[in-house]
């Protein structure tokens, strides 16, 4: 990729790099405040996240969001964010000497819903990145475009921006509100969505997509999304197609909190109690054949037990625990 090419990405880093950067890592030593439908409050846009998900297409099989103000602020985050910065690469770098400043310590949280095995449908709010200072970003990439003459150009109709680029697909968004976001993918392509299909969704009434199943709501609701990473996934998603399940749930979804480790539960949402306590029972002596292994100290970290409809694998590892699993599961991949 040319210097051109780099610097007139710029529009895609500030909107995608967060996500890049954020799967390398994740938590916070505190809460971002609220559960259920009162967390979230740096991943969803204005309204909050029940308008949020009002937004959402009703047939996503995973909602996903990651709090970058916690992340920032871990221990976890303190003692690998060279490393981490390293991954993202030059692009970073690029992206601060063209707009003036760092998209990563900007932004603030990011909220996707999508389904299919890779995510192929994708909706997503990013929040932090205020509106001045985004389109200054792009305008000033768009200059550096036509001194260049590289054949980019870019379109700004009020909320909406396009940029434009010979021989790819145009890069699209739309804020949301002022200091967010809205990203989605065009099914079954790699394109993004053009200014009506995003302002369908931005238009979408309260109650309207996701919110109109009760039973995602109730999962919301049983979900720390005040946490630094949390999700809910449809147990019928394509996303789990081939993981060889030996029984049938509900839903999965779950949450992670991270000081100087991480902590965090996974819960299995079954059709029946009666299953319930049948596949914890199940998971309790699976982890009782781990001891005298290797791997037995990571379990005295994990906790098994099932309320209700409900399988719940609560985990909590210390920072040396961690490396030592990211040794061993480099060593195995190795193999």
């Amino acid at each position: 990729m040319t210097m051109s090419a780099r610097r007139t990405g710029a529009l895609a880093l500030a909107t995608l790099i967060a996500l890049t950067a954020a799967a390398c890592d994740k938590g916070s030593k505190s809460g971002g405040g609220g559960k259920g439908m009162a967390g979230a409050s740096a991943v969803a846009p204005k309204g909050g996240l029940k308008r949020a998900l009002s937004m959402m297409p009703a047939n996503s099989e995973m909602v996903i969001a990651i709090d970058f103000k916690q992340i920032r602020s871990s221990d976890l985050w303190k003692k690998y964010e060279g490393l981490v910065m390293g991954q993202v690469g030059k692009g970073l770098e690029e992206f601060k000497t063209v707009c003036g400043w760092d998209p990563i310590a900007k932004a603030s949280g990011a909220l996707a819903a999508g389904r299919g095995k890779q995510m192929d449908e994708m909706t997503v709010f990013v929040k932090g990145f205020d509106k001045t200072s985004v389109l200054d970003c792009i305008k000033k990439a768009a200059d550096k475009s036509k001194a260049e003459n590289d054949g980019r150009t870019l379109n700004i109709d009020g909320d909406y921006v396009e940029l434009n680029k010979p021989g790819g697909d145009p890069i699209r968004f739309i804020f949301a509100d002022d200091d967010t976001i809205l990203i989605q993918r065009v099914a079954g392509t790699d394109a993004m969505a053009d200014k009506a299909a995003l302002q369908k969704v931005l238009a979408a009434k309260d109650g309207e997509g996701l919110m109109s199943s009760a039973t995602f709501s109730s999962l919301i609701d049983a979900t720390d999304t005040g946490a630094a990473l949390w999700f809910v996934m449809n147990g019928s998603s394509s996303l789990l197609a081939g993981s060889g399940m030996p029984f049938k749930f509900v839903a999965i979804f779950g949450s992670a909190r991270v000081g100087g480790g991480v902590d965090g539960v996974l819960k299995l949402r079954m059709a029946e109690e009666k299953d319930a306590s049948g596949v914890s029972a199940m998971a309790q002596m699976s982890m009782g054949q781990i001891e005298g292994t290797p791997y037995a100290e990571y379990a005295k970290g994990v906790k098994i037990d099932s309320k209700g409809k409900d399988v719940n694998v609560s985990f909590k590892f210390t920072s040396a625990q961690l490396e030592a699993m990211a040794a061993q599961a480099a060593a195995l991949r190795g193999l």
